[in-house]
Protein backbone atom coordinates (compact mmCIF):
# COMPACT_ATOMS: atom_id res chain seq x y z
CA UNK A 1 0.00 0.00 0.00
CA UNK A 2 1.33 3.31 -1.37
CA UNK A 3 1.00 6.93 0.73
CA UNK A 4 -1.32 9.15 -0.72
CA UNK A 5 0.32 12.93 -1.65
CA UNK A 6 -0.86 14.96 0.08
CA UNK A 7 -1.02 18.35 -2.45
CA UNK A 8 -2.72 15.79 -5.28
CA UNK A 9 -5.51 14.43 -2.24
CA UNK A 10 -6.20 18.32 -1.37
CA UNK A 11 -5.84 19.88 -4.74
CA UNK A 12 -5.88 16.64 -7.49
CA UNK A 13 -2.89 18.53 -8.98
CA UNK A 14 0.38 15.79 -9.17
CA UNK A 15 3.19 17.47 -6.98
CA UNK A 16 7.04 17.42 -8.69
CA UNK A 17 7.22 13.83 -7.33
CA UNK A 18 4.08 11.79 -7.59
CA UNK A 19 5.15 8.28 -8.82
CA UNK A 20 8.25 8.25 -6.66
CA UNK A 21 7.02 5.87 -4.51
CA UNK A 22 5.87 3.55 -7.37
CA UNK A 23 9.36 4.20 -9.41
CA UNK A 24 11.25 2.55 -6.04
CA UNK A 25 9.14 -0.29 -6.21
CA UNK A 26 9.44 -0.71 -10.27
CA UNK A 27 13.39 0.17 -9.89
CA UNK A 28 13.71 -2.39 -6.61
CA UNK A 29 11.74 -4.47 -8.92
CA UNK A 30 14.17 -4.47 -11.78
CA UNK A 31 12.57 -2.51 -14.32
CA UNK A 32 14.61 0.37 -14.65
CA UNK A 33 12.38 2.14 -17.40
CA UNK A 34 9.48 2.07 -15.90
CA UNK A 35 10.98 3.73 -13.07
CA UNK A 36 12.21 6.72 -15.01
CA UNK A 37 9.02 6.50 -17.33
CA UNK A 38 6.97 7.39 -13.65
CA UNK A 39 8.74 10.68 -12.91
CA UNK A 40 11.74 11.29 -15.29
CA UNK A 41 13.06 15.01 -14.02
CA UNK A 42 13.45 13.62 -10.30
CA UNK A 43 15.95 10.54 -11.91
CA UNK A 44 17.75 13.49 -13.47
CA UNK A 45 18.40 15.23 -10.40
CA UNK A 46 19.06 12.32 -8.30
CA UNK A 47 22.67 12.85 -8.32
CA UNK A 48 22.41 16.02 -7.11
CA UNK A 49 19.96 15.30 -4.39
CA UNK A 50 22.94 12.36 -3.54
CA UNK A 51 25.36 14.82 -3.23
CA UNK A 52 23.74 17.30 -0.84
CA UNK A 53 22.98 14.41 1.14
CA UNK A 54 26.79 13.48 1.31
CA UNK A 55 27.32 17.01 1.84
CA UNK A 56 25.38 16.97 4.83
CA UNK A 57 27.02 14.46 6.89
CA UNK A 58 30.64 15.43 5.34
CA UNK A 59 32.02 18.74 6.36
CA UNK A 60 35.32 17.62 4.41
CA UNK A 61 32.78 17.42 0.81
CA UNK A 62 30.80 20.23 1.65
CA UNK A 63 34.07 22.43 1.55
CA UNK A 64 35.47 20.86 -1.76
CA UNK A 65 34.68 22.23 -5.07
CA UNK A 66 31.36 19.62 -5.64
CA UNK A 67 30.09 20.86 -2.13
CA UNK A 68 30.08 24.49 -2.70
CA UNK A 69 28.61 24.49 -6.09
CA UNK A 70 25.72 22.16 -4.73
CA UNK A 71 25.20 24.26 -1.76
CA UNK A 72 25.21 27.64 -3.38
CA UNK A 73 21.99 29.74 -3.22
CA UNK A 74 21.80 29.74 -7.53
CA UNK A 75 22.05 26.08 -7.65
CA UNK A 76 19.53 25.34 -4.99
CA UNK A 77 16.99 28.03 -7.03
CA UNK A 78 17.85 26.51 -10.28
CA UNK A 79 16.78 23.09 -8.64
CA UNK A 80 13.89 24.19 -7.26
CA UNK A 81 12.70 26.24 -10.61
CA UNK A 82 13.35 22.86 -12.08
CA UNK A 83 10.91 21.10 -10.40
CA UNK A 84 8.49 23.43 -9.88
CA UNK A 85 8.27 23.80 -13.81
CA UNK A 86 8.33 20.35 -14.02
CA UNK A 87 5.12 20.12 -11.47
CA UNK A 88 3.73 22.49 -13.66
CA UNK A 89 4.35 20.81 -17.19
CA UNK A 90 3.33 17.40 -15.92
CA UNK A 91 -0.30 18.40 -14.94
CA UNK A 92 -0.69 19.92 -18.24
CA UNK A 93 -0.05 16.96 -20.00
Amino acid sequence: MMLPCLLHTLTGFDCPFCGMQRAIVALFSGNISEAFALNPVVWCLMPYFGIVLMCSFSSKLRQSYIGVWAMKNSTISAVVAVLLIWGIIRNLI
